[in-house]
């Protein structure tokens, strides 16, 4: 649907287009008029005869005295023709008070019948101009009108010769009046109509416009009614529509309100139970690991006493922390979103490992590249960083480091855990996140499908990167609530 303010603008190019359009009409109109079609070609005559006077000027030599009587008539001659041979209709020649005509010219005559000289009927007017032209020494134009075409006739003197004049003649189509005066009474009237209605659409959008504006300005507080009345017809149904609408949306409104508190505690339920469900699922790899390394420890008791307890030690750690993480969740009543500061938030997380890392002999340090603050609930994001901090522990080589960055990017909070361990090979990657998947290695990616649903649950992502050396889990949040 066209908007109005499109809609104005194109009738307004429509009606300049119209004006421009008669005020081009008009002018070709007039420029074919009688008086002007006549001076158009006195004008081109005039120019024409100034130049066959300078071309034969200089065919003498510099100084030489006028001659008193024409003799060399084929080179005035040629020199007229050669002049006149691009107008079209031009006929020339020259005038002398004792020679009479000669010298008659028309290169551009396509009748049948022989042309060689001057009609008779325009000998009185032409001679009348040379004779003036020769007297007076300047051009001279003259005209006869008739009926369907004017005669006119310009001379000039031509200074190489006493009393020479060369004279130039056309015969002018004449539009005829009662067409130019037609034609000049509708073009006028149509740019007048054109600018009657460009003012009277621009009048009308500024009051439009305005009313507008007046109507914007004080349906701004949505406490107050919409005003139904305006001077403009074509609003009223508009703000009809309007107040009906505010009036619904306040009813939507409050019924989303009740709908999202609600939506809130179902979600929250919801989540709890995936969450539940993807921890215990963790914890089944764990307890199976532990039930074969409790019976290989009765058999080798005796040779490797020391480096199974302490493995056995660490499954038990591993185990008792996502029980823990469990039961931590599943306790809280309410999900929440607060600020959370980045850098001291990141480096706590590597404290708290602090102990960890040293009976496994890494290191794990937090890293921020922004000191920003964004929204995210702090206590399940952070069960999330820690499981991946424990696989990264589990799988990194002693004496190496596990690197905890994080940084903000396009809207987004980045979390990266890195270890400089061999990777994940390719066949378990795309089951990484499955809660139900296990590998033939011991606790291989233990926590990850809990890691998933808590990163889902604030709108994010988690993937794997595969590095020339190491291996790195990468999550990205929004900065704010969705």
């Amino acid at each position: 649907m066209q908007s109005l303010y499109s809609k104005t603008r194109q009738n307004r190019w429509v009606y300049s287009a119209v004006l421009a359009l008669a005020i081009i009409g008009l002018v070709l109109t007039l420029w074919q008029s009688e008086p002007v079609r006549t001076a158009r070609y006195i004008s081109n005559l005039e120019q024409a005869c100034a130049k066959t006077n300078n071309n034969i000027f200089q065919l003498y030599p510099v100084g030489a005295q006028p001659e008193a009587v024409p003799v060399d008539f084929e080179t005035l001659q040629a020199e007229m023709s050669q002049t006149i041979a691009k107008l079209p209709g031009v006929e020339g020649g020259f005038w002398h008070p004792q020679t009479s005509f000669f010298g008659y010219a028309y290169p551009t005559y396509v009748g049948t019948d022989i042309r060689i000289e001057l009609p008779e009927s325009n000998q009185a007017l032409v001679s009348r101009a040379a004779t003036e032209a020769s007297n007076s020494n300047n051009v001279v134009s003259a005209s006869k009108q008739g009926n369907e075409e004017n005669l006119v006739v310009v001379a000039c003197p031509i200074k190489t010769h006493q009393q020479l004049a060369g004279w130039m003649m056309v015969h002018v189509k004449l539009v005829p009046p009662g067409m130019i005066l037609s034609l000049s009474v509708l073009f006028a009237a149509i740019a007048l109509v054109s600018i009657w209605l460009i003012v009277s659409h621009t009048r009308y959008n500024r009051r439009w416009h305005r009313e507008r504006d007046d109507i914007v300005e004080s349906i701004e507080d949505e406490a107050t009614l919409v005003p139904l009345t305006t001077e403009i017809q074509e609003l009223q149904p508009v703000l009809i529509l309007l107040q009906r609408a505010r009036m619904r949306a306040k009813q939507l409104e409050q019924q989303l309100q009740r709908e999202s508190e609600l939506q809130d505690d179902e979600k929250r339920l919801v989540e709890i139970g995936r969450l539940a469900a993807s921890l215990a699922n963790e914890a089944h790899a764990p307890l199976l690991q532990l039930q074969r390394k409790s019976q290989q420890l009765l058999t080798v008791v005796a040779r490797t006493h020391k480096p199974r307890v302490e493995q056995l030690q660490l499954f038990g750690d591993r185990v008792e922390r996502t029980l823990d993480g469990l039961l931590l969740l599943t306790e809280r009543r309410e999900y929440t979103r607060g600020d959370v500061d980045l850098m001291p938030w990141l480096t706590s997380i590597a404290r708290s490992h602090h102990d960890s890392a040293q009976r496994y002999g890494v290191a794990v340090t937090a890293m921020c590249g922004d000191d920003v603050t964004f929204q995210a609930d702090g206590l399940q994001l952070r069960y999330a960083i820690d499981m991946l901090v424990w696989n990264a522990m589990d799988f990194a080589p002693k004496d190496t480091e596990v690197l905890v960055r994080g940084y903000a990017k396009d809207g987004s909070i980045v979390i990266e855990v890195s270890d400089d361990s061999k990777g994940i090979e390719p066949k378990h990657r795309k089951h990484l996140f499955e809660a139900n998947y296990h590998s033939d290695k011991p606790s291989y990616g233990v926590g990850l499908a809990a890691v998933q649903t808590i990163v889902e649950a604030h709108q994010g992502t988690v993937h794997y990167d595969a590095l020339e050396r190491g291996a790195r889990f990468v999550i990205e949040i929004p900065m704010t609530s969705a």
